[in-house]
């Protein structure tokens, strides 16, 4: 599902009520939120450090990649909206970039691999991470998953994985307006 309104919104309103704003992001494909969450970060003297393999892996976007550079649309965003110097990015997989991250940040936005292993990988190697601020996401469409889909990115326009581990990993959390999940440490 795509961002809405409503979805950036909400994380705005999450980044300005925040001192510095040091924020990891999972899963940035062309840069559209890290175009967002950098402008924001950057108004409130932040940064952002985003994580992606740029290749679609284990998403349906997979079948993009013949006809669209998710790499150089994002360094092309960051440049357009100058934000270079507030975003870092880290091309490779979450889990081989989780050193490159510093453990002083106040917010956690994961969109990446939809599928419950990754999800799950993500919440335990990314938590530890977040002293003090918000751990959240996207694709929270329902709070009820199967688990004959938790491993695949989306079926029937639910993220099974993306439900069952956060579900699992804080039990409570809220889900704002419509499919941002979020928690609080």
């Amino acid at each position: 599902m795509q961002f809405t309104g409503d979805d950036l919104a909400s994380l705005e309103h999450l980044i300005y009520n925040m001192k510095k704003p040091r924020i990891i992001e999972i899963g940035a494909w062309s840069g559209f939120s890290t175009v967002h969450l950098g402008t924001w970060a950057k108004r409130r003297g932040g940064h952002v450090w985003t994580i992606d393999t740029f290749d679609g892996r284990g998403s349906t976007l997979e079948n993009e990649i013949p006809k669209h550079d998710p790499y150089k649309s994002m360094l092309g965003n960051l440049k357009e909206y100058d934000i270079e110097d507030t975003v870092t990015i880290l091309k490779g997989t979450s889990d081989d970039m989780v050193r490159k991250v510093p453990n002083n940040c106040n917010m956690l936005f994961i969109d990446g691999d939809h599928r419950y292993d990754q999800v799950k990988k993500d919440l335990d190697n990314y938590d530890p991470k977040i002293k003090r601020g918000v751990i959240c996401g996207h694709d929270m469409d329902s709070l009820k998953w199967d688990e004959k889909y938790i491993n695949v990115d989306v079926h029937n326009n639910v993220h099974h994985g993306v439900t069952k581990a956060v579900t699992e990993k804080y039990g409570k959390f809220m889900v704002i307006p419509r499919t941002i999940w979020l928690t609080f440490k």
